[in-house]
Formats: structure tokens, sequence, C-alpha cells
């Protein structure tokens, strides 16, 4: 017997609206530097030293990235920080959390952080927490930006644009308690 053409669709649209839902459950809402600040337990600049695919206690997938501290804008200073993420790749499995920053080894970002219950630092806010910085080679201006206010094709969402490192730093201090 076939099964009836609306029931085969039943499990597709059903992942379907799962799947938008999912995505809603992601969305942060935009928040100012001196807020990100002000909620931060560390904030950073340094360039990412180590990227290591690991598993906890239980066997879960996670990342224990490796920052070597260059500037300690907010919290302890300190030299080196580490940072844990869910999403990895580990083997031929990858987990990717939605919202989640990407990091690359060498890379240069600023990192607001808040501290887990298990005392790991994790990016605030997912995404909104790292601020990748570049350097523009024509007029050496050094500007970050929040990896948070992208969207698809890098284009900043609107009043998200990059900011000048300097400019970064001073409402980090402003926005800090």
């Amino acid at each position: 017997m076939k099964t009836p053409f609306f029931r085969r669709l039943t499990l597709p649209i059903a992942l379907l609206a799962f799947g938008f839902a999912s995505l809603r459950a992601t969305d942060i809402p935009l928040t100012s530097i001196e807020e990100l600040a002000r909620r931060a337990d560390v904030v950073v600049r340094g360039s990412v030293a180590s990227i290591e695919a690991l598993r906890d206690g239980e066997g879960r997938p996670y990342t224990r990235l490796g920052l070597t501290v260059a500037e300690t804008w907010k919290g302890p200073s300190t030299n080196r920080l580490t940072v844990v993420q869910g999403s990895t790749v580990l083997g031929r499995r990858q987990v990717r959390v939605l919202g989640e920053p990407e990091f690359r080894l060498g890379e240069d970002a600023v990192v607001f952080a808040v501290f887990n219950p298990a005392g790991e630092a994790v990016t605030l806010d997912l995404a909104r927490g790292k601020f990748s910085v570049r350097t523009n080679a024509a007029t050496g201006n050094i500007t970050a930006m929040s990896d948070g206010a992208r969207v698809s094709g890098g284009v900043a969402l609107p009043g998200q644009a990059p900011v000048a490192l300097d400019e970064l730093r001073q409402r980090v201090k402003v926005g800090r308690p």
C-alpha cells in the first residue's frame, strides 16, 4: 500500500519548520560595545596561537582556543587566555553551534568573554563577543568588527560598521564597571 502524498510531506515540513525555529533561537540582540564591556568578565586583544579539537569527560566534542594576549582591557592581566566553544571538527565529525564565532590560527582578535560554571572562558553573546581586527595595508588604519555584526557575504548590519581599534579600546574602558 502506498503512503498518501500529504503523509510523505509531513516529516520534511516538520523538519523545515523546526529548522527555522532553531535559527530564531540563536538571534542575539544588537548590543552596544559599552554594554558588552559591562557584562564581560574579561576583554582582551590577542592572536590565536592554538586551536584544539577535543572531547570532554562524557565524549562530547568541543574546541579549545589559546589566545596569546597582547593587551588586557578588562579583567585580570594575563599573557594567555583559553576560550572553549561547542563548534569543532573532530575526525570526520563536524559540530557547528549556530551563532558561534570562527577563529583562525594567527588571527588578531578582540574577545569579550565570560567564565562558565566550570571556570572556562566563552565568548559573550556568541559571535557578538569576538571582534576581528584588520589593518588597512594602504592607510595603516587598524579597525575591528564584531563577527556577530556580519551577515552572509561579510556585509555589516546597519549601525555595525567596523570601528577604529583605538575607539573600541576607549569604548570598552567607558563601559566597564
